[in-house]
């Protein structure tokens, strides 16, 4: 969530689970407002702006059921987005949806649609901010890219946030979010879940480019099922961001997090364990067309056995602009579950996609990816390669 948002113009929508990661994490660049941290002055103020764009995708998959004995297929993947923004002297807002439908030639009990909504409004003034959001996303993809079970996943987010200064150098930022997360017609059912988290980080103001940060935060997972263990959770965490050098910037955030479980209904067990929190991001701009981007994180989440997890994911993403029209990314990711009550799970992947713009308002797209998906004990192993050629036109 690097770039303020004035036009929403997005043509990276496949919708197979090979490019989940990527296609997400393209989508929470170009969806969301920065809003942490964000700074306190008036807004500027820009015209509305309302946007249109249609996409065809055509993917050939070697391994569209992600089993180890493989069966390829050519996806047809049709996507259609709206989005609008407007700006003023104190309040901005932003409203986008996208849908997308993918047609197997050769599976059709595979064929399905995704769809998105995402909404925000901010309002600032000289010495606080507030603002919230609201995401909408029902989509098919591997658990978390972890399992190799394609399932729906239905899920709405809620947050509310805000900054108040405390002193001239001091700011606190609360924020709440509340998550609802539902499986579709899965045997990951006993899967759904509310959580709800409360973040209270204190901001101390170094200098004009850097933060030093204090925060605890507390979390409560609900399962919606009595066949699983709910949760709490409360983390510390201490931790900078801002500019390093005039080419790095980062966020880091390092602490504990002590969660403890009910008892399982299923094995009698509860859990009380202390997890290191760690969620760090550096982007290191090496020249004016190339910029790279580092991701480490772990946590601790619900999991499909109606337990909790240990979360690590660790990404490389170089972004490159060879020319005003042509421009390519290249990502490569490590993710691992570290399960209380089932096997562990492990993916790792790479991609390269290239865009073209070819008119102001028609770009092409090409690219490949390889995704690993497997784990311990006695889960299926796979491997899943990619190719796609697309083409995405803003009306």
């Amino acid at each position: 969530m690097k770039k303020y948002l004035s036009i929403v113009v997005v043509f990276f929508m496949g919708g197979t689970a090979a490019f989940a990661q990527e296609r997400g994490k393209e989508w929470a660049d170009q969806m969301t407002f920065e809003t942490y941290p964000y700074p306190i002055y008036p807004l500027r103020e820009k015209p509305p702006v309302f946007t249109k764009v249609v996409s065809e995708r055509i993917i050939f998959s070697d391994n569209v059921f992600q089993k180890d004995d493989k069966e390829s297929d050519t996806i047809l993947s049709t996507a259609f987005q709206v989005g609008g923004s407007t700006s003023r002297p104190n309040f901005d807002a932003n409203l986008s949806a996208l849908i997308n439908y993918d047609k197997y030639l050769s599976n059709s009990e595979l064929d399905g649609e995704e769809f998105r909504l995402f909404g925000q409004a901010r309002s600032a003034g000289k010495a606080h901010f507030y603002g919230g959001s609201l995401q909408f996303k029902r989509e098919r993809e591997p658990f978390d890219l972890l399992s190799l079970d394609q399932v729906q996943r239905q899920e709405i987010l809620l947050g509310i946030f805000g900054g108040f200064t405390v002193s001239s150098r001091m700011m606190l930022e609360p924020d709440l979010r509340i998550t609802k997360t539902d499986f579709v017609e899965s045997e990951f059912e006993r899967a759904d879940n509310t959580t709800n988290i409360i973040t209270l980080p204190l901001i101390y103001n170094l200098s004009q480019k850097q933060d030093l940060l204090a925060e605890i935060a507390y979390e409560m997972l609900d399962y919606t099922e009595d066949l699983a263990a709910d949760s709490t959770a409360i983390a510390f965490r201490i931790g900078a961001r801002g500019a390093l050098t005039p080419r790095l910037k980062s966020l880091i955030k390092l602490g504990t997090q002590k969660r403890s479980s009910d008892a399982n209904p299923l094995t009698g067990e509860s859990h009380d364990k202390n997890v290191l929190n760690l969620l760090s991001l550096f982007t290191y701009e090496m020249d004016k067309v190339t910029e790279a981007e580092i991701n480490l994180s772990q946590s601790s989440g619900y999991s499909i056995s109606g337990d909790f997890d240990v979360q690590s994911v660790l990404s490389f993403r170089v972004k490159k602009e060879f020319s005003p029209y042509l421009k390519g990314t290249a990502s490569i990711f490590t993710a691992k579950n570290d399960a209380f009550i089932g096997v562990d799970r492990n993916n790792r992947g790479l991609s390269i996609v290239l865009t073209y713009q070819f008119r102001k308002n028609l770009t092409f797209e090409g690219g490949i990816s390889n995704s690993f998906y497997g784990g311990s004990g006695d889960i299926e192993k796979a491997s899943v390669t990619q190719f796609f050629i697309g083409a995405g036109l803003s009306f």
